[in-house]
């Protein structure tokens, strides 16, 4: 299948659509596969910076060529900035920017 049978098929098919959503969801299986052969503790299920930044670069292997058939986009640079966009959460901790104190902003303006 082309990228614009892909194209075609998201804006016709609710049906294509949620297989894709599912195809997408089943590569996210391997962020519940533990390194080593650990386990979690937590009951509920928690994600790291890092597993939502592999998390990212799967969403941006699937879009960019739906979104950018002429490849006009810097790929290398999409993905540049998503391996580092969040790298200022190893200082500051991932708090999101609507929720973050002042406090939190003073943080991440020292690194602290």
């Amino acid at each position: 299948m082309t990228i614009a049978d892909i194209q075609q098929k998201i804006l016709i098919s609710d049906e294509f659509v949620l297989e894709e959503a599912y195809r997408i969801r089943k590569l996210y299986g391997l962020r519940e596969v533990i390194r080593y052969n650990l386990t979690r503790t937590e009951e509920i299920y928690t994600q790291s910076v890092a597993e939502h930044t592999f998390n990212m670069h799967v969403l941006a292997q699937y879009f960019l060529p739906l979104e950018d058939a002429g490849a006009k986009l810097d790929a290398l640079r999409i993905f540049k900035m998503i391996t580092w966009h969040d790298i200022g959460e190893i200082e500051s901790g991932d708090v999101i920017g609507f929720s973050k104190t002042a406090q939190d902003k003073a943080n991440d303006a020292t690194g602290k």
